[in-house]
């Protein structure tokens, strides 16, 4: 995939490239500008570094700088000067490092400013109380050069870093950066590209590249030291492919387009969930009548359960008193029978007939016989008779009664068994409303927040677009797009700007400024 980064307020913050060095002549340079700063960003003392490398051995390099006082920091090599041109005798083919003073301007200059509880302060004012911290850096570009009659800035990228430590400074923030803690470190690092927003008539949203905001919470203020490097780049030439700058914008609009379908999508299910909620309001009201239903049910099935126990209670204990009922009746009956016959005997004495009765034949025996007898006689044994079966009715009808009770008792207590596991089954129903009703209403608060979630979502995807894509499109299509000659040319310059203090034709140089603010603590 072809590398077609654009100038962004996204893309700067990735912008600090540092290409790989080509040599076209005998050696190369690397410059290092170290400056020490004041608490407030001015400038206090500046110190020039220059390494030479060798990279054919030569025994002799010729460099050109306005440095003076130059001294070798790593070696024994002597040196000529004469004017800016200074030559080195390198014997062995060594690398050559040394190092002087220089009068330049800086390309990069800062002003730091400290709040305490948002009260702007003198940094000695500040030190050692405790409160909201806040530092700003501001940058300032001081490297222009006129391009075709239009005056552009040297772009530079700014790094910016500190180490707080977490025992006494909480809740860090950075602007254009990130905050990494390793435990004992809060390790703050951020970018900054002055002057890139008026190199595109002065936009909006490449201003916050001009400056760099830390804020924190601490219990007892020191300022720790702050370090910023400053490169003299933007975007290194494999980066950004001109030629195909049409198919980052392609892909930009059609980024729009398919964030306008996931807020249509956004809205749609925004407008299934408020539907969703409503039609859930009437189930969880079925739900609760359910359960009052449910709980009025249970009361009954209880009470049915403790009547019929009462029920199976007294039929046990009559069902227990049958077989005694029984007997009794029965002894009463075989009493009469024996009576009867008695009776009989003595009636048929004169008639010379004697019989003998039973509970089975006293019936096909008496009427036979008082067909025989004359009236007198048969209407004794007929009253006999009459007795015995009057009382045989009786008994026929206990044992009928007392089966009956047998039979009851054993229904009651099939009834019973029936009539708790009921009971039990509508108790698991009831415990089942009751849980179905918690998880209806904890479905119903998450309903509501996932409601809740959606309108946060739409409003967000909404958001995001008018404040991200929209800025990042209109910076593309209006920014970008109708200045690519402007864009060239701030790359030129990036790869034109060589070191602070000369160079010689031809040779390979890249410069970097080290800027440094030591830390302050409450004596």
């Amino acid at each position: 995939m072809k590398k077609t980064k654009l100038i962004t307020s996204l893309t700067v913050a990735s912008a600090l490239v540092m290409g790989s060095v080509v040599p076209a002549f005998a050696y190369s340079k690397e410059e290092t500008v170290y400056i020490k700063l004041k608490t407030n960003g001015t400038e206090k003392t500046t110190v020039v570094s220059q390494h030479l490398i060798n990279d054919q051995k030569e025994t002799i390099l010729e460099d050109q700088t306005t440095l003076t006082n130059v001294k070798n920091m790593n070696g024994k090599e002597t040196f000529k000067q004469n004017g800016e041109t200074i030559t080195w005798q390198t014997s062995d083919g060594q690398d050559i490092y040394y190092q002087g003073k220089t009068k330049a301007s800086l390309p990069i200059s800062m002003k730091v400013t400290y709040k305490l509880d948002g009260q702007k302060m003198k940094l000695k004012e500040m030190l050692g109380k405790k409160g909201k911290v806040e530092i700003k850096i501001d940058y300032t570009n001081n490297e222009t050069k006129t391009v075709d009659g239009k005056e552009l800035y040297v772009p530079f990228v700014v790094t910016t870093g500190t180490m707080l430590p977490t025992n006494n400074a909480s809740n860090v923030e950075v602007t254009n950066g990130k905050v990494i803690s390793n435990g004992s470190s809060n390790i703050i690092m951020a970018i900054a590209a002055p002057g890139l927003s008026k190199n595109y008539n002065n936009n909006k949203d490449l201003e916050k590249f001009n400056s760099v905001t830390i804020k924190y919470d601490t219990t007892k203020f020191k300022l720790n030291s702050l370090m910023s490097v400053a490169t003299p780049s933007l975007l290194s030439d494999t980066d950004i492919n001109f030629d195909d700058m049409n198919e980052i914008y392609d892909n930009v609009d059609t980024l729009n387009s398919s964030f306008n379908r996931i807020i249509s999508g956004g809205q749609a299910l925004q407008s299934g969930l408020k539907q969703y909620a409503s039609k859930y309001n009437e189930f969880d009201q079925g739900i609760g009548s359910l359960k009052t239903g449910v709980t009025a049910t249970l009361t009954g099935s209880q009470s049915l359960s403790a009547g019929i126990e009462k029920i199976t209670s007294g039929l046990t204990q009559l069902d227990s008193q049958s077989a005694t009922l029984v007997a009794g009746a029965k002894q009463v009956f075989d009493t009469l029978l024996n009576t009867a016959q008695i009776q009989i005997n003595n009636q048929l004495a004169a008639y010379n007939i004697s019989i003998a009765l039973t509970t089975d034949n006293y019936q096909e025996v008496l009427k036979g016989l008082m067909a025989q007898l004359p009236a007198q006689a048969s209407s004794s044994i007929q009253s006999a008779l009459d007795q015995l079966n009057a009382y045989n009715q009786f008994y026929q009808g206990l044992q009928s009664y007392t089966a009956g009770v047998a039979a009851l008792k054993e229904g009651s207590q099939s009834a019973l068994d029936g009539s708790k596991q009921l009971t039990e089954g509508i108790d698991a129903v009831e415990s089942g409303s009751e849980s179905l009703a918690n998880a209806s209403s904890q479905l119903k608060d998450a309903n509501k927040q996932l409601a809740s979630g959606s309108d946060a979502l739409v409003e967000g995807l909404t958001l995001f677009k008018s404040k991200g894509l929209d800025k990042i499109s209109d910076v593309l299509n209006n920014t970008v797009k109708k200045d690519v000659k402007t864009t060239k040319k701030i790359m030129d310059l990036a790869n034109d700007y060589k070191t602070l203090t000369g160079s010689k034709e031809g040779v390979e140089a890249s410069t970097k400024f080290i800027m440094i603010i030591d830390s302050k603590s409450k004596k």
